[in-house]
């Protein structure tokens, strides 16, 4: 029986309340944990570096040992890179941040935000670090235990809020074979927004929205995590569970009690048990 169970943890409860578990994967591969974050971009160009509380989610996160992280986009401001050099310099920025992941060789996945597709040369270098080296697309998905993790591109050109066309079609191929396991999806937009962007989340196509969220109940995708609203929020819509979890160090939308706080997720697998744990950031 899948259990949902979201808890807060403040960083000064870590080594007690919030222990960090044995890095892998048990033996019968049903006991590990990995980490959602993500919008974490700068507030903007009069401030254009990676923000602190970024520094200290990835610092946190390692901490916990996670099999995988992943990231619900918008790492980069974007608007402002009109050359390669400057979208280059923007990444590298990102990337001295996250090198405590790669020391410990920790995935990173990330999915594309708008702000990593505003101009053509900062898409560029998106696609040029960030795709899936086998399927050269930003659409793919990996397995760790027993779980299916699908990482989707909300910003595609010509289809930007929507899945749609060839990713549509691969997703539910995709779908098909992982019904036996646990399944988690990463996008940006979602599907659902709360507090902002309203208008310019997956429901601006709310037909396709919808097809996408059958397609989801139908192989019983356990979560769906998306960014896009700088705020953390939970919500069941026609029993598609989604989590907001945007509160890396961008800008934040809200109040405290909308959700508007800086945080990142631990999510621990044991089984068909999944434990959800919301850990503010200070």
């Amino acid at each position: 029986m899948k259990r949902l169970l979201i808890i807060a943890c403040l960083f000064t409860t870590f080594v007690s309340g919030c222990q960090a578990l044995p890095k892998g994967i048990s033996k019968n591969g049903e006991l590990f944990n990995f980490v959602v974050m993500g919008d974490n971009r700068p507030a903007n160009i009069f401030r254009p570096e990676q923000p602190y509380i970024y520094y200290k989610v990835v610092e946190y996160a390692v901490r916990l040992n996670p099999v995988l992280i992943l990231n619900t986009g918008d790492m980069i401001l974007g608007y402002d890179a009109h050359d390669k050099k400057k979208a280059e310099e923007e990444f590298n920025d990102f990337e001295k941040v996250t090198a405590p992941i790669r020391a410990k060789n920790i995935p990173l996945y990330i999915t594309m935000g708008n702000h990593s597709g505003y101009t053509k040369e900062v898409r560029k270098v998106f696609h040029s670090r960030y795709k899936n080296k086998e399927t050269d697309t930003l659409y793919y998905s990996v397995d760790a235990g027993n779980s299916h993790f699908i990482v989707l591109c909300s910003e595609l050109e010509n289809e930007k809020a929507i899945i749609t066309g060839k990713q549509f079609a691969w997703l539910k191929e995709d779908l098909k074979k992982a019904a036996d396991k646990n399944i988690f999806v990463l996008l940006h937009r979602p599907l659902y927004p709360k507090i902002k962007h309203l208008t310019d989340s997956m429901n601006k196509f709310p037909e396709k929205r919808d097809e996408l969220a059958d397609l989801f109940k139908k192989y019983n995708v356990n979560m769906v995590f998306t960014g896009h609203v700088h705020v953390y929020n939970y919500s069941v819509t026609n029993g598609l569970s989604q989590i907001i979890a945007g509160g890396s160090g961008a800008p934040l939308a809200g109040t405290i009690e909308e959700g508007g706080f800086n945080h990142f997720f631990n999510v621990i697998v044991n089984g068909n048990d999944v434990d959800y744990r919301l850990i503010p950031s200070e």
